[in-house]
């Protein structure tokens, strides 16, 4: 009964509409009790019929709009949840102590390619492949400071401060590089210019990298 579709409802009631007229236009009392009990009959079962249509309609609605709402409030709280996610990512409070960690791997390998001694034109076959193991392990790790840098996110409010880390470690990146070209050189008078070379690029590091230092000092008094 429940599957009893509006357009069977409708046509129930306009049977039950035509059967109150012909009560109304009836003559004689058995026509008209007749007519009265075959309306009453009929209206009871438009009113029952309409009933349970109006049930199933609200048992239809009910889930869904208790899932529209389930929907709006996971979307909400996902909006919030990443709002909250990026303001803890970009907040100064976290940018800095990361940052810091970056300088201070980032001046202690500039600290380890100054001490990084010339190899002597005598130098034996091995002492020149330990040069060369260590000038490569020097270049992964300034490679690495640098893509930490490059990745770390940062308040707007930071962002030219943050630029010169970039900067600093790009050109740190470069040295390592240079170095590691060095230790695999066989012209002596190329290695010279190769050397001078990693050195300036260490220096231009190392003097951005303070600037640098200088800048978040003053952000955290």
């Amino acid at each position: 009964m429940q599957s009893f579709d509006l357009v069977n409802l409708a046509i129930l009631w306009c049977i039950g509409l035509l059967a109150l007229v012909q009560t109304v236009n009836a003559r004689g009392a058995i026509r008209l009790s007749l007519s009265g009990i075959a309306t009453t009959v009929i209206f009871i079962a438009a009113v029952f019929f309409t009933y349970l249509k109006v049930n199933d309609y609200q048992a239809l609605m009910t889930p869904e709009s208790q899932g529209t709402a389930a929907i709006q409030q996971s979307a909400s709280s996902t909006t919030i949840a990443q709002s909250t996610v990026t303001k803890g990512i970009n907040s100064l409070e976290v940018y800095t102590p990361l940052a810091e960690k970056i300088l201070a791997d980032a001046l202690d390998n500039i600290e380890a390619i100054q001490a990084f001694e010339a190899i002597p034109f005598e130098a034996s076959e091995s002492d020149r492949e330990d040069a060369e193991r260590k000038a490569l392990s020097l270049r992964n790790q300034t490679a690495k400071v640098n893509q930490q840098a490059m990745g770390l996110f940062h308040p707007r409010s930071v962002s030219e401060l943050h630029a010169q880390l970039v900067h600093a470690t790009e050109n740190l990146r470069l040295a390592g590089y240079s170095l590691h070209a060095y230790t695999t050189m066989e012209d002596e008078s190329q290695k010279d210019s190769q050397r001078e070379q990693y050195l300036k690029q260490a220096m231009i590091a190392k003097k951005t990298l303070e600037n640098f230092q200088e800048g978040l000092k003053a952000l955290n008094p």
